[in-house]
């Protein structure tokens, strides 16, 4: 799945929650949930062209403009609660920044977290028309926890 929904995912849990180590393993765990679902993933994973950073930087970007929009009040002034959402955000993200070490520079420590990855992964992947509608669901859901929370 794009960086987006996986970042409001972790911003959603780390939002709800002051445990911080709770909020950390739930986002992890909620990576590999959205992972789940049938979606479609840009094949930038492997940076063979410039275009391929601008859609991760602009993917990246809109996630985080989104979570500084919604929870601007939680995260400032920098606070223990900042902490929480932050790295939230970061642990949700972070199975695919692995997979990314090991596709771009051949890491070999990664390998086994990154066949753990695939095995959860969903392997069907629709179009990107056919994968809006989960896509939606989560982005839909983690900000109404954000809102509601």
């Amino acid at each position: 799945m794009v960086f987006t929904p996986h970042m409001l995912v972790g911003a959603a849990i780390g939002s709800q929650l002051d445990n911080i180590w709770l909020a950390f393993l739930l986002s992890l765990i909620g990576h590999y949930l959205v992972d789940m679902i049938p979606h479609w993933e840009y094949k930038a994973a492997v940076i063979k062209r410039p275009i391929h950073v601008v859609w991760l930087l602009t993917d990246g970007l809109l996630g985080f403009s989104i979570i500084l929009f919604l929870l601007w009040g939680q995260l400032f002034p920098l606070n223990y609660k900042t902490l929480v959402i932050t790295g939230s955000v970061f642990l949700a993200q972070l199975p695919d920044l692995i997979l990314f070490l090991e596709l771009n520079f051949k890491t070999k420590w990664t390998r086994l977290l990154n066949r753990m990855h695939h095995r959860i992964h969903n392997d069907k992947e629709p179009s990107f028309l056919k994968a809006l509608p989960g896509l939606a669901i989560v982005v839909s859901i983690s900000i109404l926890i954000i809102l509601w929370g």
